[in-house]
């Protein structure tokens, strides 16, 4: 009896092992096929919007005194024309300019007396000639001190262009000096993309190399053109080497000063075998893709060589026309079996 029962949970059991086996776990997966294609190699840097160096004008004090007004603030627009500040002159500007007026009037009196006591013949012609050198100084002198304004009550800073403040050096109250900074303001419709470029890849740019650039977060604006310049060094705060592109006018008057952009280089053209995108995963053994051969998936390592509309270049032991999988494949394991996506 016992022995009988023995039996039947034995059965029992290796029916029950042989349907198990016979339900061998599967992965809903979907799948594309490798094709070759013609691509381009390219290589990314991001970077932000700069105004040209050579489109920034620098607005200096003409002379000491005391900030009275500032009507602006950094990063305003400005128009051509547009009052930006108001300087007091100081005490001793005025005290300074009254001295310069003194001193031509007094000189021209010392002219006009040594020319009469030339006549006379109680003076020199030496001394009629120092005595024009010591005019003439003294209206150099008091030229100069009016050329910089300290003539006026106040000195207004006008904006010589069209442009954005970049630096404000100014203060309501603040004490300044002659030939301060008081501001920096560059043209809005002249700008560059200023972007860092890694050290292994500068040597395949070139100064005349295309580049598209668009704005980080706005896939609208696309913009063409050539890298102006190249650093010679590596930017110690990035560690990447800065190149300077420059932005056609017509783009520029939609732009603003401070966008971050992604630059586009355009390297040269090549025939690859690719797949979609995301049919390539990676690990710490590096990239790979899924095969399917037989409802069977294969991990594959290849090399990835660029990305180009939603297909990743590749190369390895593969094939054009094998199956990849496209979607499902981040659960997939080797040899796991498969079963397509409803």
């Amino acid at each position: 009896m016992t022995s009988s029962i023995t039996t039947i949970i034995l059965i029992f059991l290796i029916s029950n092992l042989s349907t198990v086996g016979a339900e061998e776990p599967s992965a809903a997966v979907k799948t594309a096929s490798i094709t070759s294609v013609d691509m381009s190699e390219h290589v990314k840097a991001y970077g932000i919007l700069k105004p040209r160096p050579d489109k920034i004008s620098t607005l200096s004090l003409s002379f000491s005194g005391i900030v009275s007004q500032v009507r602006v603030r950094t990063g305003q627009r400005v128009k051509k024309g547009e009052q930006l500040a108001e300087i007091i002159p100081s005490p001793e500007v005025k005290m300074q300019y009254l001295h310069a007026i003194n001193a031509m009037e007094y000189a021209q009196q010392q002219v006009k007396r040594n020319k009469q006591m030339f006549k006379e013949r109680l003076a020199t012609k030496a001394d009629v000639e120092n005595a024009t050198k010591v005019l003439k100084d003294s209206q150099i002198t008091l030229n100069a001190l009016i050329e910089r304004k300290s003539n006026q009550p106040q000195d207004i800073l006008f904006s010589p262009i069209d442009g954005v403040i970049t630096q404000l050096n100014l203060v309501q109250g603040q004490r300044v000096q002659s030939n301060d900074n008081a501001m920096l303001i560059a043209s809005e419709n002249h700008i560059v993309a200023r972007v860092g470029i890694d050290p292994k890849d500068i040597k395949r740019i070139e100064t005349d190399t295309n580049v598209s650039i668009k704005p980080v977060f706005d896939d609208s604006v696309y913009i063409n053109s050539n890298i102006t310049t190249i650093d010679a060094v590596i930017n110690p705060n990035t560690r990447l080497i800065d190149a300077m592109i420059d932005i056609p006018i017509s783009y520029a008057k939609n732009l603003e000063l401070g966008t971050s952009i992604v630059a586009n280089f355009k390297l040269a053209d090549y025939k690859s075998l690719a797949v979609p995108s995301a049919a390539v995963l990676n690990d710490a053994n590096g990239y790979f893709i899924f095969s399917l051969k037989e409802r069977r998936a294969h991990k594959i390592y290849i090399e990835k060589r660029g990305e180009q509309n939603s297909l990743t270049a590749i190369s390895g032991d593969i094939k054009e026309g094998e199956k990849v999988v496209v979607l499902g494949n981040y659960i997939l394991r080797d040899g796991m079996l498969t079963r397509d996506m409803k």
